[in-house]
């Protein structure tokens, strides 16, 4: 992974990658390549890492605070691809919630919305984000949640909310993530079907499509 030729390391971390080679001395020289210079090499490391799996966490868990910005997003990229493997990243992407950095923020609660039910001790910190005072945090806040389906039925109550957000994106996504999650109450029922009548069009067409998926629940 050394090798001089960009094309020769590239190939040789997808190799380790896909046959997920677990040896920590093989993960210690694949997290080095998420430094390399070339972003496509970043890339194919953080790739391969998501890969390994449980085996790369570790290393992930223990370099994390010293990581840039850079480096961090690919990461945490890559423990949301990891599936029942990510459960002891969680805490971390929880605590990335809390970055001054809008993209890691963003980042961390796409990877939690993947992850579904093993991150649903994020939930309570992912719906403070819903009142983020950047629209788009807020917007991929509501389309993470609703990734998550029911296992974030606590957001219920702030999505509702969201309904009104000022911003017709973040009143969009949060009708699909009402949506997804499921839940039917009065609340939620008349509360979209408010949104019906909505000046943005996809917005009344978003709305429309979550009263069908909770009555089909």
């Amino acid at each position: 992974m050394k090798h001089y030729n960009p094309l020769v390391r590239k190939g040789v971390i997808e190799t380790l990658g896909e046959m997920r080679v677990p040896n920590p001395e093989v993960v210690k020289e694949i997290f080095l390549a998420l430094k390399d210079k070339k972003k496509g090499i970043r890339v194919k490391a953080a790739d391969a890492l998501r890969n390994i799996g449980k085996p790369a966490l570790s290393k992930i868990i223990e370099e994390f605070n010293l990581l840039d910005k850079k480096i961090k997003r690919l990461v945490i990229w890559a423990i949301g691809g990891m599936g029942d493997d990510a459960a002891d990243g969680v805490p971390i992407l929880i605590d990335a919630l809390k970055d001054k950095n809008d993209s890691i923020r963003i980042g961390a609660m796409l990877a939690l919305g993947k992850l579904g039910h093993i991150a649903i001790e994020a939930v309570p910190s992912i719906i403070e984000l819903l009142e983020d005072p950047k629209t788009n945090v807020r917007k991929e806040t509501a389309i993470s949640l609703g990734k998550m389906g029911s296992s974030a039925t606590k957001a219920v109550p702030m999505l509702v909310r969201a309904l009104s957000d000022k911003n017709p994106d973040v009143r969009w996504r949060a009708s699909e993530a009402l949506g997804m999650i499921g839940v039917n109450t009065d609340e939620v029922t008349s509360s979209l079907d408010e949104l019906i009548h909505d000046k943005c069009d996809y917005v009344c067409e978003a709305a429309i499509m979550a009263i069908e998926q909770i009555k089909q629940n």
